[in-house]
């Protein structure tokens, strides 16, 4: 491993870091190095590999928060296919979606989203004990 890959590696573990600072400081360098031409490869596939290796939503839209960044301190920017990048999440939601069209604007029709939206309760649903039990620390009231 070389220096830059080495550096990319501490960068990109700064993203899942448990303060939020740190986190946004970690995502706005990533953003700034995408814009430099001689970088731009490297991050550019790390951040797709890091993105198909995130389990988690919550983390997965790091990524599209990135690239909107880098996006907004570079217009012309590359972007990643959407049809490309869209599967690279394992879940998407509502929010993914506001931000993929935040980033793809006036690229997007309704059908290239894959909805995984949960469905309807069914009629004789009943919540586990332990959620019942433990309901205000899940829910706050």
């Amino acid at each position: 491993m070389n220096e830059v890959e080495f550096a990319l590696e501490i960068l990109f573990s700064r993203i899942t870091f448990y303060s939020g600072m740190v986190r946004e400081r970690a995502c706005d360098e990533i953003a700034k190095l995408l814009n430099y031409p001689n970088y731009y490869e490297k991050v550019f596939n790390r951040l797709l590999l890091w993105t198909e290796n995130q389990t988690l939503e919550s983390l997965n839209i790091l990524s599209v928060i990135i690239l909107i960044r880098a996006k907004d301190l570079n217009p012309s920017i590359v972007l990643p296919d959407f049809r490309v990048y869209k599967n690279l999440f394992h879940y998407n939601s509502l929010i993914t979606w506001l931000l993929f069209g935040e980033l793809y604007a006036n690229r997007l029709d309704d059908k290239a989203f894959n909805y995984n939206f949960s469905e309807a309760v069914p009629i004789d649903f009943l919540p586990d004990n332990y959620f019942m039990k433990y309901i205000r620390s899940f829910i706050p009231l």
